[in-house]
């Protein structure tokens, strides 16, 4: 097919019986393709160039694990809480026995053993499953497309990560308990700088 046979105005074909073959073909890859990437929505905007990077990018989540997207994230993100983000990775993987989990894997069950697994540590429990949860957030941020969904499900919509529970009798410090803690230790005889950061620690 040439130039000639495409209308310069509309841009389809002037043959209608050409243009109903051509359909046909587009229809049939259409088909193909779908069932091939069904998690790809397929439209007239887009270009072949955006069709082969959705599928390259949903065979590059497939293999990859969650401890390797973890590190990665970790690795370009300065925090704070880095240290906490490994103690995370590092609990997960003594509670699998092992360091590669797909994020398929990653369900509601699994959570809720992992949170078992953490129960003699409620500290523990409650800070590595939010971070988990922050992880897999941010993976389906990076990977999922308006065109493609690769991280299909969201666990954490059904799990709910355990919230810290203070021990009986015991209540966090206000801000005016914490002044009245330092004044009285600037009081004590012979205290110094140090006593005091020793008392607000």
């Amino acid at each position: 097919m040439n130039e000639s046979e495409i209308s310069p105005k509309t841009k389809k074909i002037k043959n209608f019986e050409k243009a109903q073959a051509v359909e046909k073909l587009r229809a049939e890859l259409l088909l193909k393709m779908t069932a091939m990437t069904p998690e790809i929505h397929y439209d007239d905007s887009l270009d072949a160039s955006r069709i082969a990077s959705s599928i390259v990018t949903k065979r590059k989540v497939e293999s990859l694990d969650f401890f390797s997207f973890a590190e990665e994230w970790i690795s370009k993100n300065s925090l704070k809480s880095t240290k906490n983000y490994n103690c995370t990775l590092n609990a997960l993987e003594a509670f699998l026995k092992r360091r590669v989990l797909d994020f398929s894997e990653i369900n509601y069950t699994l959570l809720k053993n992992f949170e078992i697994y953490l129960s003699d540590r409620p500290r523990a429990k409650s800070m590595y499953l939010g971070y988990m949860r922050h992880l897999y957030r941010e993976a389906m941020l990076e990977y999922n497309t308006d065109e493609v969904t690769v991280i299909k499900n969201d666990p954490f919509m059904r799990y709910k990560a355990p919230k810290q529970v203070m021990k009986k009798g015991v209540r966090a410090l206000t801000m005016e308990d914490i002044l009245k803690v330092y004044h009285y230790c600037r009081t004590v005889p012979g205290g110094n700088a140090n006593e005091i950061r020793l008392c607000l620690s």
